[in-house]
């Protein structure tokens, strides 16, 4: 297993050898300079090249699955679309930071989405962070929520199924759906608990 630097030193590698023509029954050594170490929570992982467009929601569902061991989860028999959630309440990004805490702490919502005024979902800003912010001085009470939105907001569609899900909130405090609800582990466990 190997990353970006051993495909550079590859690559490096075959264009010396096609430019100086080394031919046959000749030997040339590459060294792959790192072990991907650095690289095994991001493009290895399918949740993190699912959040960034490079695989579908489907494939990253099925690549969680094993075709080894039985898959037993609760859930699969049931969707997302299935579940009651809530509309999503978003914070636009040009809100200042003050009126986000007011917001805070009225609503006693932990995170929310944020949204540009052209429509865009950008991402978004949890009490946390924005918490730690101000702590750190990086940010003021003037500066619009866009300061401190996080890009890392996981979408979902409907038709994933509770067991996906539930896989997803251990990744992630809530999700997205179909840009329009909100899911959190709660929603989740009001699904798995006795009526």
């Amino acid at each position: 297993m190997c990353g970006g630097s051993s495909g550079t030193a590859m690559w490096a590698a075959v264009k010396f050898i096609k430019e100086n023509k080394i031919g046959a029954g000749k030997k040339c050594v590459v060294l792959l300079p790192d072990n991907i170490r650095n690289y095994m929570t991001k493009h290895l992982n399918d949740d993190w090249m699912y959040e960034r467009g490079y695989i579908t929601e489907e494939q990253c569902a099925k690549n969680a699955v094993s075709d080894l061991v039985p898959n037993e989860d609760w859930g699969q028999d049931m969707t997302v679309g299935d579940l009651t959630l809530p509309d999503a309440q978003f914070i636009e990004a040009e809100m200042k930071i003050s009126d986000a805490i007011k917001l805070f702490q009225s609503s006693g919502f932990a995170q929310y989405p944020v949204r540009e005024s052209s429509g865009k979902i950008t991402g978004c800003v949890t009490k946390v962070n924005l918490m730690n912010q101000l702590v750190k001085q990086r940010v003021t009470k003037d500066d619009p929520v866009s300061a401190v939105t996080k890009p890392e907001l996981r979408h979902m569609s409907n038709k994933m199924t509770l067991s996906e899900l539930g896989r997803v909130l251990t990744r992630n405090k809530f999700a997205l759906v179909e840009k329009t609800k909100f899911v959190t582990v709660s929603d989740l466990m009001k699904k798995l608990s006795p009526p």
